[in-house]
């Protein structure tokens, strides 16, 4: 009997360690999703004074009074709320356009900070110091962005 019972002794305290070091590595990936989630920016509508932010998974569009642009991939954030994204810059004039001679996109850097709800954006076209700017954005606000007609 003795061996018996040492073998099912032996089984048990393996079963219950599969089950804990089981249990263990779920907790663990639920931690890193969470993680990747917290080091980003916020999916949704930001918004404000002449600029709407789109942010999704895969990038973002920004939708300016009189331009608008567009971030490639996820916006990421630092422990401090920080971030700086590479993308396009696309001014529109005022009045008609030419459709044979359509506004050009520039690279822009789109960088801030956010803190709960509340993001500073700054865009910088480094081509045109003069267009960009630095805008204020609320998430879940639609934002006051005028046409250019």
């Amino acid at each position: 009997m003795q061996p018996n019972s040492l073998s099912h002794s032996l089984c048990v305290v393996s079963l219950t360690l599969l089950a804990l070091w089981q249990n263990g590595s779920c907790e663990g990936g639920k931690k890193a999703t969470m993680s990747q989630q917290q080091n980003r920016v916020a999916n949704g509508n930001w918004g404000g004074q002449n600029a709407r932010l789109e942010v999704s998974e895969g990038g973002a569009q920004i939708q300016f009074s009189c331009a608008y642009g567009l971030i490639e991939g996820p916006v990421t954030v630092d422990s401090e709320g920080r971030f700086s994204a590479r993308g396009t810059f696309t001014g529109e004039g005022m009045g008609p356009r030419n459709e044979d001679d359509p506004p050009k996109a520039r690279p822009a850097v789109y960088s801030g900070v956010v803190s709960e709800k509340k993001m500073t954006l700054t865009v910088t076209v480094p081509d045109n110091k003069a267009e960009g700017g630095t805008f204020e954005l609320t998430l879940g606000e639609p934002g006051r962005v005028r046409r250019c007609h």
